[in-house]
């Protein structure tokens, strides 16, 4: 809760919003990219006995993943409502009552505060999440997987796939931009676009670390060091990308949920009873995205597969 209320006084402060914390962000971005209307209601519907705050931050979190979709975000910060989202899926709900008291369970709460007490924690925080917050909050996430999570693995197959296809997609889109990868499928997408762009030591021995302690699949390793390039290359100031959608992201979401996957002798990923073929990088060129990436609609292809 701590960190989304940090993130979300960052967005609130760099659109200028009085509004926060629990507010539409998508809609001051751009109001005219709207998640799809069934799926919100969907979403209302299964959060109706929640508090007002929990209804907004879910319906909040489905506008801003469409806006991710569509590429029009171009705000370099956090995404606001992966904490939240992570609070819910660990089985967290929580009240917000009228005098700002955020109450998460009969053992926790915490004082709300203020959109200047969060960004005043720090005299330097805004200033600091243009220099490493997404690599900051990749770190983050790697080291909360559970790589080795056979029962997650079997219990997402669907959306694991989906998610592999996704990264194969966008992965070929940067490809392009590139006149081709120096290598396939896993590659050092930020290294070839700015190879002056370098990880700061600190992080990289953090990262090798952690690596030789808890991933076993030499390409998995590779993976991880790219997608940390390239969250240092987008907290590089002034840094021009091509509107192209995150590469890494649906392969972070993919380890996220159940753990490092390694391709076998015939270049196939197997996800259960799923194979996604590792074919030449052209071959995977779609301007239509596999799958969304919002939590809800790959829970949806996971209970879909179970039936």
């Amino acid at each position: 809760m701590k960190e989304f209320l940090r993130r979300s006084a960052l967005w609130a402060h760099q659109l200028g919003s009085d509004t926060w914390p629990f507010f539409d962000l998508a809609a001051l971005i751009d109001p005219s990219v709207r998640a799809d209307p069934e799926l919100v209601e969907q979403v209302s519907k299964s959060c109706e006995l929640q508090s007002t705050a929990v209804q907004q931050s879910c319906v909040g979190a489905l506008h801003f993943a469409a806006l991710q979709e569509s590429g029009r975000i171009t705000i370099q910060l956090p995404n606001p409502y992966e904490p939240i989202v992570s609070l819910f899926e660990n089985g967290g709900g929580f009240t917000l009552d009228g005098t700002g008291m955020i109450d998460i369970d009969v053992a926790a709460s915490m004082s709300r505060g203020s959109l200047a007490d969060w960004l005043g924690r720090d005299t330097d925080l805004v200033t600091r999440t243009h220099e490493r917050h997404f690599t900051d909050a990749l770190l983050e996430r790697l080291t909360a997987i559970k790589w080795t999570n056979q029962q997650g693995r079997n219990a997402h197959v669907a959306s694991r796939s989906r998610l592999m296809v996704e990264y194969l997609r966008r992965a070929s889109l940067w490809a392009e931009v590139l006149g081709g990868p120096p290598k396939w499928p896993i590659f050092d997408i930020a290294g070839a676009l700015a190879p002056e762009v370098r990880v700061d030591p600190a992080v990289a021995e953090r990262v090798e670390e952690f690596l030789m302690a808890h991933v076993g699949g030499i390409e998995t390793e590779n993976a991880c060091r790219a997608a940390v390039r390239w969250a240092t290359l987008r907290d590089t100031p002034d840094v021009q990308l091509p509107d192209l959608p995150d590469p890494f992201e649906p392969l972070i979401l993919l380890y996220e949920r159940g753990g490092e996957v390694i391709a076998d002798e015939s270049r196939a990923f197997n996800f259960g009873g799923r194979r996604v073929q590792i074919r030449p990088w052209r071959e995977h060129h779609s301007p239509q995205p596999a799958t969304t990436l919002d939590p809800t609609t790959l829970d949806a292809l996971d209970n879909e597969e179970a039936r």
